[in-house]
Parts: structure tokens; sequence; C-alpha cells
């Protein structure tokens, strides 16, 4: 499939840049989230310290999840009534029923894919089949958006599990006495032969359980905000194409 040129990018659809704003705003939180909830202590161990957690994630957290997920899931499907629309019709009795399917068996998809998108243009749907995994030359965003589809739907019935604070990374950074580090916000070390190291820890939330399980909400979600981003676009471009069933018709009424 060809890639989307520069030409073919239009404004993001509404639901995708909402999906943008809340992501953003849960990165915030969680930030806030994790300078107040963590403490490292010092042990009477040399060169141990103790990492406590003093709250879990709050609630607020997983609802913006769920919310971030359901704006990008109705993304996609928005974007399809929009094409199916313009294809069709406003009136067409069909259009009430069109979404973006999202499959992993190819049969059931099989018995829905005409109701799903049978009003898009002859192209575009071949295009969305190329976003089910079941498709044999799946797009690689299809993974993707099958981990969304998931996620959404576990949203719908309740809060998404996160975890408490996960250790992301860790490093090490010695300190030169009696100099001053813009990087850091402790005062020079004293210069009394003692090796002093500055220690950052990058923290995070992940998911608890589920198909994202073990995986960083954050990272997680800016990989399903480029996939939605991605397919729309991809959408798109087909959308533009002349259809060749049309242009084959023309060529024969001419003859």
């Amino acid at each position: 499939m060809d890639a989307p040129t520069e030409q073919s990018r239009p404004t993001p659809p509404p639901k995708w840049q909402r999906a943008t704003q809340l992501i953003q705003q849960l990165d915030g939180e969680i930030r806030d989230y994790l300078g107040r909830s963590a403490s490292i202590e010092t042990t009477s161990v040399l060169g141990q310290g103790v990492l406590r957690v003093l709250e879990g994630p709050p609630e607020s957290l997983s609802l913006l999840l769920g919310d971030a997920l359901q704006n990008l899931h109705s993304a996609l499907d928005h974007e399809v009534h929009r094409q199916a629309a313009e294809h069709m019709g406003a009136t067409w009795p069909g259009l009430s029923r069109c979404s973006f399917p999202t499959y992993d068996d190819a049969g059931e998809y099989a018995k829905h894919r005409q109701r799903l998108i049978g009003g898009l243009k002859p192209q575009v749907q071949s295009a969305i089949d190329c976003f089910q995994v079941c498709h044999p030359d799946a797009e690689g965003a299809a993974s993707k958006l099958l981990l969304l589809n998931t996620l959404s739907r576990i949203d719908r019935h309740r809060l998404l599990h996160l975890t408490a604070l996960r250790l992301e990374d860790v490093s090490l950074r010695p300190r030169v006495p009696g100099q001053r580090d813009a990087r850091s916000p402790l005062p020079p070390p004293p210069d009394d032969g003692a090796l002093y190291v500055d220690v950052s820890m990058a923290l995070g939330v992940r998911f608890v359980d589920g198909p994202a399980a073990g995986e960083n909400i954050i990272h997680t979600l800016n990989d399903l905000i480029l996939a939605v981003a991605a397919t729309i676009e991809t959408l798109r471009v087909v959308e533009l194409r002349p259809d060749p069933a049309a242009d084959s018709r023309g060529q024969n009424d001419r003859l």
C-alpha cells in the first residue's frame, strides 16, 4: 500500500485531537502522582536506599486513560462514518451501522464486513481489510488497532487496573567535590576524599493485567495515537484515488 504524502495531511479528526489532549493531561497527572507518592530513604547499609510508595495510583488516572482510549476508538468510527456519508449520501439507511472493524478472526470479519464498511468506496474497503490482523498481508498498525479495541472494550465494563510505581531506568552520575551541578538539586559535595554519586531514577505507571499487562501506560498510548493517525491518513489517501471499477465502466460506456 502506498505511503501517504505530505499533500494528503488534512486536519486530524476532532476525536483524535481530544485523545491527544487527554494523554497529555494523563501524562502530567502521572508525573504529579509520582512526585508526591514516592520517597527514597537511605539505610544504615552503605550505598543502599529504600524506595517507598506512599499511595497507589488514584482512580482519576484510570478514568483519564479510559477517556483517551474511547476517543481514539471513536476517531476511527467517525472517519468511516464520514466517508460512507460522502460516498452513499447522508440519508443512506446503512449509515448508522457503519464503524471501523477490528477482527482477529477472518470468518467473523467476513460475516460483518458488509454491514460495517459496505458503504465505503471499494478501494477504501480493501484498505481496511489490510488493517485486520487476520489479513495475510496485514499493515503494521493492525496489531495496535486490535490492542486499542480490546482495551477500550475492557474500559466499557470496568476501570483498567494500573500498577503502583514501576522502576523504568536508573542512571548514576559522579559529582565533582566543591562544584555545583546544574542538573542536580543537591548542593556541591564536600572535598573530603569520599566518592559522591547522583542517582537518578525514572519511574512509571503500568498496566496490571489484560492485553497490555506490564506495559508503560504513556508509551502504550503514544503507540496507539500513532497507529490511529497512520490508519486514518491512509484511508484518506485511498479515498481520493479514482475507483478502478468506475473507470472501467466508463471506458466500456464510451466504446
